[in-house]
C-alpha cells in the first residue's frame, strides 16, 4: 500500500489470536484513542468499528498458529457487512 495516500479519521490495528484480538485505534494525528484485548467475535469487531465511524482503515495481523478458525470473524463478508471498502 505504499501508493495509498488517502488520509482517514481513524486507523485500527488488530492482532488476531485463536480466541482473542488485541485492538488499537489511533486518530489521524497519531493519538491512541482505544486499546484493549477482547474476545475474538464479530460483535466486538462491530462494537469497535461502529464506535469510530466509517472513515477508518483496518489492518490485521493473523500470522499466529491457531487463528484459522477465527479468521472468518474478519472475513471479506464481515468487513463488507460493516460497510467498509476492501482494497
Amino acid at each position: 500500500m505504499r501508493f495509498y495516500k488517502n488520509q482517514h479519521q481513524f486507523y485500527i490495528g488488530i492482532d488476531l489470536h485463536a480466541r482473542t484480538m488485541y485492538i488499537c485505534v489511533i486518530n489521524n494525528i497519531g493519538e491512541t484513542v482505544f486499546h484493549k484485548n477482547m474476545e475474538c467475535s464479530r460483535d466486538n469487531l462491530e462494537l469497535v468499528t461502529n464506535t469510530f465511524g466509517k472513515d477508518i482503515v483496518l489492518a490485521l495481523n493473523a500470522s499466529s498458529p491457531g487463528t484459522g478458525l477465527q479468521i472468518s470473524v474478519l472475513s471479506r463478508e464481515s468487513i463488507l457487512h460493516l460497510g467498509m471498502p476492501i482494497t
